[in-house]
C-alpha cells in the first residue's frame, strides 16, 4: 500500500525538520490548506514570508504550487490503492471536482486520465525533478535515482 508521507521522506532525504514538518502538514490535508499562514506556523515559523523563504531555500515550490503536487500525489495514492476517482473524492471533501481536474493538468502538464496512466510514482519522479536546490535536483533517494537514471 502506498503511503505518501513515507515516499516523500524516502525520496528527498535532504530536506530540513522544517520542510518535512511543511510537506507532512500539506499531506494531512490531502494538499489542500486553508490559511498560508496556519501552515507556517505549523512549521514554526512566524510569516508566510518565512514560508516562502524557507521553501525557495530547500529547492521546492511556493505554497500554491507545492500543495497542487501534494493534492495530485494524493489522488494518484488514492487511485493506486482503493480506485478512488479524482471525481469522488473532490466530492466526498466538498470540492468542485473541476477545479480539482484543473489543478492536476496544471501542475502534472498533463489530464487526470493520462496522470492515471503514468502513474503515481513517475509522477513522484517529476516532482522531485520539478524540486531544485540552487539550480540542482533535491538530493533523490535511491529509488527515485535509478527512476531518473542516476546510478
Amino acid at each position: 500500500m502506498l503511503d505518501l508521507a513515507a515516499a516523500l521522506d524516502d525520496a528527498m532525504p535532504g530536506l530540513s525538520p522544517q520542510a518535512r514538518t511543511i510537506l507532512a502538514a500539506l499531506v494531512a490535508c490531502g494538499g489542500r490548506t486553508g490559511s498560508v499562514e496556519r501552515l507556517a506556523h505549523s512549521a514554526g515559523l512566524t510569516s508566510r514570508y518565512q514560508l516562502a523563504r524557507l521553501l525557495r531555500r530547500e529547492g521546492l515550490p511556493q505554497v500554491e504550487e507545492l500543495c497542487a503536487w501534494i493534492y495530485a500525489l494524493a489522488r494518484l495514492v488514492e487511485w493506486e490503492t482503493s480506485r478512488v476517482s479524482l471525481c469522488e473524492s473532490a466530492l466526498r471533501s466538498g470540492a468542485e471536482p473541476g477545479s480539482g481536474y484543473r489543478r492536476v493538468r496544471h501542475v502534472c502538464g498533463v489530464r487526470w486520465s493520462e496522470a492515471r496512466a503514468i502513474g503515481f510514482d513517475h509522477m513522484l519522479v517529476r516532482f522531485i525533478q520539478r524540486c531544485t536546490r540552487g539550480g540542482v535536483a533535491v538530493q533523490a533517494g535511491p529509488e527515485q535515482e535509478s527512476a531518473l537514471g542516476v546510478a
